[in-house]
């Protein structure tokens, strides 16, 4: 059985939050303290509609299907 994967992500959903996260200065300061405490995904979660709308659209609305376990390991290497 073949896996779909995205840009060497899962899946592109979470590919493209990834990619926001870690665009904009602040937004990855908190993300990466978030990450090295186990709350990254409780940070995306609250914070979710202070984020731009064009990368709400983009990562879409379903955020069960982040990998939160690779993007965290991605902010604690």
């Amino acid at each position: 059985m073949q896996t779909e994967t995205y840009n060497g992500w899962k899946n592109r959903t979470t590919w493209a939050l990834n990619l926001w996260l870690n665009n904009d200065y602040d937004v990855y300061n908190h993300a990466r303290i978030a990450a090295q405490n186990d709350r990254l995904e409780k940070f995306v979660r609250d914070e979710w509609a202070f984020f731009p709308t064009i990368m709400r659209t983009d990562v879409g609305a379903d955020l069960s299907m982040i990998d939160w376990e690779a993007i965290t390991a991605g902010f604690c290497e």
